[in-house]
């Protein structure tokens, strides 16, 4: 994988997950409980993500080349 397409797919997840989680607050008074339980995982495994693609970007920027 080139380090490029590492940022742009980070970038790229980074505002799909704010824009996101802009919606659930927008409506978290017009849903239930269990809904807004899905949306905290689901926001924990964005943060997740988000950190794993940021900690394989910075891998691939400090390899050497071979």
């Amino acid at each position: 994988e080139r380090p490029v397409i590492i940022k742009a797919y980070m970038i790229m997840w980074i505002v799909f997950f704010l824009l996101s989680m802009f919606i659930f607050f927008l409506n978290a008074p017009n849903i239930s409980v269990g809904t807004i339980c899905t949306e905290v995982i689901y926001i924990a495994h964005n943060v997740y993500t988000i950190l794993l693609c940021h900690s394989f970007y910075k891998q691939l920027n400090t390899r050497e080349e071979v």
